[in-house]
Formats: C-alpha cells, sequence, structure tokens
C-alpha cells in the first residue's frame, strides 16, 4: 500500500492521492498509523505493518 520515509508518505500508484482511500500517518522511526477511508467489505484483509531493520533480517535468513 505505501510506506513512511521519515514523516513523508509514499503511496503505490492504486493507493494514489487522487483516491485518498488510505492515509499514512507517524514519524516514520517509531509510529506509524494506516486510516483506510471508507471502509466496505472489499477492504477486509489482513494488514501487515514492518519496520525496515525488521524487514532486511527476515529476508535476509
Amino acid at each position: 500500500m505505501g510506506y513512511l520515509n521519515y514523516d513523508q508518505e509514499t503511496k503505490e500508484p492504486e493507493f494514489g492521492t487522487s483516491a485518498n482511500k488510505i492515509k499514512l500517518e507517524g514519524d516514520g522511526q517509531k509510529n506509524g498509523t494506516l486510516i483506510i477511508n471508507n471502509l466496505t467489505l472489499t477492504d477486509s484483509a489482513v494488514y501487515f505493518c514492518a519496520a525496515y531493520y525488521t524487514v532486511l533480517r527476515i529476508t535476509s535468513v
């Protein structure tokens, strides 16, 4: 869906700024929040959040 780099949000194209479906907030270091607007049944999913160092550690095992 996207990521935070410090406090700058970057969304994948299908969740771009024109749709305003999602919002990523936080400092991008210790705190992050995913906000999904106008929820529908098709938004039902398991959402995963990871810190950069965690992703590196998992993929390098």
